[in-house]
């Protein structure tokens, strides 16, 4: 019997045409180095590659800032997961889409309307401006997004750690005041982290692991 490889379609926008740059991307695929989706313009590139821990690392331009986003996903996320969202979380725009091609389809027209939305209210220079501000404030509804997609993605690398043996602890969040504070179910183990400007935010994106006890 021949296994077919996963896929998933990966997804952006180039800030330089502001073509969305749509390609799909198997395991095979990456299995190399890296894998560049380049955009026609020839003016902006999302980069992917595999980790020494068997992540997939993402660099991905943003219409904002000057530099790009890096992201890193489990494999496993990657490919199975029917839609995934990858956000600047100083604008709170998506900027990567990736997952099933109708969803991801249906995600960028979203997105579009939302970003036409703000580009009545800004200009590109204004989003520039906006992306240079790391120490602005952030909403609870990105705090909300970016703790949720945390959990998920740090629950499976077993790498929050409390009272319960390794693995068995089920874990939830609630916003108090400028913090959020995660805390397991099961023993009670909790922990409060500040998170509230974008610069807090993106501290606590690059965390490795979680300390409830």
């Amino acid at each position: 019997m021949v296994l077919k490889p996963k896929e998933s379609v990966i997804a952006y926008r180039c800030p330089h045409c502001g073509t969305t740059v749509l390609s799909m991307v198997g395991t095979f695929a990456l299995s190399g180095d890296l894998i560049k989706l380049k955009c026609s313009c020839g003016e902006s590139e999302l980069i992917l590659a595999y980790t020494k821990d068997k992540k997939i690392r993402l660099s991905v331009p943003c219409l904002a800032c000057d530099n790009p986003h890096t992201f890193y996903i489990n494999s496993s996320t990657f490919f199975e997961k029917d839609l995934l969202e990858l956000s600047c979380k100083v604008l709170g725009i998506n900027v990567c889409f990736i997952g099933n091609k109708e969803k991801v389809l249906s995600a960028i027209e979203k997105s579009d309307e939302e970003l036409a939305e703000m580009m009545g209210e800004y200009s590109i220079e204004d989003l520039g401006r906006m992306g240079d501000n790391t120490e602005g404030s952030i909403s609870d509804a990105q705090v909300y997004d970016l703790v949720h997609f945390m959990l998920i993605e740090m629950k499976e690398d077993n790498a929050i750690t409390c009272n319960c043996k390794g693995g068995e602890g089920e874990y939830e969040f609630k916003l108090i005041g400028n913090d959020v504070e995660i805390f397991c179910t099961k023993c009670g183990a909790k922990k409060t982290y500040e998170i509230n400007s974008v610069q807090k935010a993106s501290d606590f994106l690059y965390t490795d692991h979680l300390d409830l006890k």
